[in-house]
C-alpha cells in the first residue's frame, strides 16, 4: 500500500505579516552595524598618455589622481599604440609591492603581485586594432611562504627613525616592437601608472564596549583575539624559558579608519629572564 503525502494547502490571498528593520514598542536594538548604500560603478574614464602609447581605463571616478579598485575588481580598458604596424606584441603586466624598513630586519621587500598576459601577437592572424581591449581580475589574495594572506590596501606610513611601511600597485603596458633590418636588438615602449588598491571589508558587528581587559577576558574570552609571538634575543643559544609576547585585540579584527581600537599587550616568561639587562 503505498501513501501519497501532499504539501497543506496554501492560501495565496494570506496577505504577508509586515516587518520594518526599527524595532517596536517592547523591542530594542541592542547591537547593529549599520550597512551603507551600495555603491555605484563609476562610469567615468582615467587616461594616461605617453609619447607612443595611450592607456584608458573604465569605471573610474572624475577628476581622480588615481585610479582606484576595490576587492576582485576588473582591470578593463584599452590601449592605444602609435604606428602599430612595426608592433610584434603588447603586453600588460600588474604589480605590487610592500617595502618595510624595521630597527630589526632592516630594509625589505616582499612581491604581491606580479600577473602578466599578452594581449596582442603579431602572428595571432588579427591585426592590432586602433583600441585594443583588456580586462584583467585584480587578484584578492597572494602567498608568502606557502600561505595564503588578503592582498593589502595601498598605504603608506611616514618614515620615522625606525619603522616605515608602503604599499604600492601599478600596471604596465609593454609594447615589443619588430627588429629592424641592421639592428641588433629589438625596440620596446612601456607605459606604467599606478593605482590605488581600496577593499572594502564591514565588520559583522561592532566593537562591544569594553571597560577593561582584565574585568572581561575572564568573563567574556571569546571577545579577545590572542596573538602569541615569541621575543627574539641576541643571545646566539636559544634559551628553554624564552619570552613570549600577548597580543589582546576585540575578536571582530575589523576596524574603520577613525575607530578607537582597545588592545592589551602581555610579556610572558620567568622573572629572571624578564629582569636580565641587555637581553632584548
Amino acid at each position: 500500500m503505498t501513501l501519497e503525502l501532499l504539501p497543506p494547502m496554501y492560501n495565496h490571498s494570506t496577505p504577508l505579516p509586515t516587518y520594518s528593520s526599527k524595532p517596536s514598542s517592547n523591542e530594542r536594538t541592542l547591537h547593529q552595524t549599520p550597512s551603507r548604500s551600495v555603491r555605484a560603478t563609476p562610469l567615468g574614464t582615467y587616461t594616461h598618455k605617453t609619447p607612443k602609447i595611450t592607456v584608458v581605463l573604465f569605471d573610474q571616478e572624475l577628476d581622480v589622481g588615481l585610479p582606484i579598485y576595490g576587492r576582485n575588481s576588473q582591470l578593463s580598458g584599452y590601449i592605444s599604440v602609435n604606428d602599430p604596424r612595426k608592433v610584434d606584441s603588447v603586453v600588460l603586466k600588474i604589480e605590487g609591492k610592500l617595502s618595510a624598513t624595521t630597527s630589526e630586519r632592516g630594509s625589505f621587500s616582499l612581491p604581491l603581485l606580479n600577473c602578466s598576459s599578452v594581449l596582442w601577437r603579431q602572428n595571432s592572424g588579427h591585426e592590432l586594432p586602433k583600441h585594443l581591449p583588456f580586462s584583467q581580475l585584480l587578484p584578492s589574495t597572494f602567498i608568502y611562504e606557502g600561505s595564503e594572506y588578503p592582498l593589502p590596501p595601498t598605504y603608506s606610513i611616514p618614515k620615522t627613525s625606525d619603522f616605515c611601511v608602503r604599499t604600492k600597485y601599478s600596471m604596465k603596458v609593454c609594447v615589443n616592437r619588430i627588429r629592424g633590418m641592421g639592428s641588433l636588438f629589438a625596440k620596446s615602449d612601456s607605459a606604467k601608472l599606478s593605482f590605488q588598491y581600496r577593499p572594502r571589508t564591514r565588520a559583522h558587528r561592532p566593537i562591544l564596549p569594553i571597560p577593561q581587559f582584565f574585568s572581561t577576558v575572564k568573563t567574556s574570552p571569546e571577545e579577545w583575539y590572542q596573538k602569541v609571538v615569541p621575543i627574539k634575543t641576541f643571545n646566539a643559544n636559544p634559551e628553554p624559558n624564552a619570552l613570549y609576547c600577548h597580543l589582546f585585540i576585540p575578536e571582530v579584527r575589523v576596524f574603520g579608519l577613525t575607530d578607537k581600537i582597545p588592545f592589551h599587550v602581555q610579556i610572558n616568561g620567568p622573572l629572571e629572564a624578564i629582569q636580565r639587562p641587555g637581553r632584548l
